[in-house]
């Protein structure tokens, strides 16, 4: 009888096994938003008592430079959710690759062996156009797929302010062509889109790959800190960086690199009359491009000299638990990006923060900012647009320049909660224990 039980019970746990969607989640990025898409992922998970399996793939750096989000997941009582960093080796063969295309392959390969390795039933490609040379030839891999896509250019011809030249429409032509074919992978589940502009051209193209819209996300720290909190690291930043709070403070945030529009925006520096000089403060905030550094640094010495603008850098890797903080001290903030594709985390930011941005006027980014009044928009590949534009903001009220209700709706529009629950929901189709 004790026998017959036993083998019940193993019967019963084999089934149950099976039962047990196994999700790997894969990213090789670190920075920016990598770190706070899986923090968010992992929120969630934590907070709704997950019990489903999930491995998330990640780059031996991951470990150092998120080192909050691996604490999470270390600290934490769940042993479902798991972060798994590929070896050294792997790594460094990969960043020795040269060839983006190459490494495109070459990733999928890391991919598809850590895949079959976790005997995972479903991947998610947290970055998903990196993959598409490899499903447009088929590669096979050992499970299901879904992917997130950033950067959709074929529907920009319906913004405003989107004068495409010859090399735009016809990059426009060979995306739309290219992810048509990939989208028929018989593999390719889900294809997870940030603009949300783009999903009814994507479904249109294949009707068995499920598009669905994503909502970058932001969290709004302030609801979860102690306002008092919050102020007094705001005064402890502002003490420590020496800003002078009789100035009006522009914030550049991110990768201060030439796409970021760092070069424009210093010219503009130099470009304001003294009297605006005197009452303008620059904050530089993030990692200083090792190819722009030289230029740059050149820059801000001679604006030390010839220019009344107080400009402060901290040229590093900033937290996410401090990010909120620079935005709180901020006035205006600056997304000067040159030609930017895709969405703008940092005008997420900023209207989580109930601050106003000067934006590029160019596409997506630049549409939604018009479209939520959430700033001013101007042609940011001119020095001098964005010069007016400081000039504008500190000669009239920043508020008559965005409205604030608004900009709260956009904010909630992009919870982290939304962004999580659509992701877990959708891999894990069968489940209904979050639905609790």
């Amino acid at each position: 009888m004790h026998n017959t039980q036993q083998l019940t019970n193993i019967i019963a746990a084999n089934e149950q096994s099976k039962k047990v969607k196994k999700i790997m989640l894969f990213d090789l990025i670190t920075g920016g938003h990598h770190g706070s898409y899986i923090q968010h992922i992992l929120n969630y998970c934590y907070q709704k008592e997950f019990t489903q399996s999930i491995d998330i793939v990640v780059s031996p750096q991951f470990l150092e430079i998120h080192a909050d989000t691996v604490n999470c997941v270390t600290n934490s009582q769940q042993s479902n959710i798991r972060i798994i960093p590929i070896t050294a080796e792997e790594s460094l063969h990969l960043e020795a690759q040269k060839s983006g295309w190459r490494r495109f392959f070459q990733e999928w390969e890391i991919f598809c062996k850590y895949a079959k390795k976790l005997e995972v039933n479903h991947g998610l490609l947290m970055v998903f156009d990196y993959f598409q040379l490899p499903l447009l030839f088929r590669a096979k891999a050992p499970c299901s797929i879904s992917g997130i896509y950033f950067r959709p250019t074929f529907h920009y011809h319906k913004f405003p302010n989107y004068s495409p030249n010859f090399q735009d429409k016809v990059r426009q032509i060979r995306q739309k062509l290219l992810l048509a074919r990939v989208l028929e992978h018989p593999q390719l589940k889900n294809i997870f889109c940030l603009d949300k502009f783009a999903i009814k051209d994507i479904q249109a193209m294949n009707k068995t790959t499920k598009a669905l819209y994503l909502a970058d996300p932001v969290k709004n720290y302030i609801s979860y800190e102690n306002m008092s909190m919050m102020k007094l690291k705001v005064i402890e930043k502002i003490k420590k960086l020496k800003i002078d709070k009789n100035r009006t403070i522009f914030l550049l945030f991110g990768n201060l690199d030439g796409r970021k529009g760092i070069h424009q925006v210093l010219e503009a520096m130099s470009l304001l009359p003294n009297n605006i000089a005197q009452k303008t403060s620059l904050l530089l905030v993030g990692k200083i491009s090792s190819e722009d550094k030289h230029q740059i640094d050149e820059k801000l010495h001679q604006l030390s000299v010839s220019s009344a603008v107080q400009i402060i850098t901290c040229n590093e890797f900033v937290p996410e638990d401090e990010v909120p903080v620079y935005f709180q001290i901020a006035d205006i903030i600056l997304t000067p990006h040159q030609q930017h594709v895709g969405m703008s985390g940092t005008i997420l930011l900023a209207a989580a923060a109930q601050k106003p941005v000067l934006a590029s006027n160019y596409a997506l980014a630049g549409y939604l900012v018009e479209k939520n009044q959430l700033g001013m928009t101007v042609n940011t590949k001119s020095s001098g647009a964005i010069a007016d534009g400081i000039i504008q903001f500190i000669e009239t009220n920043p508020q008559n320049f965005y409205d604030s209700i608004k900009m709260q709706q956009f904010a909630e529009q992009h919870s982290h909660v939304t962004f999580a629950q659509t992701l877990i929901n959708n891999l894990f189709t069968s489940d209904s224990e979050l639905d609790k």
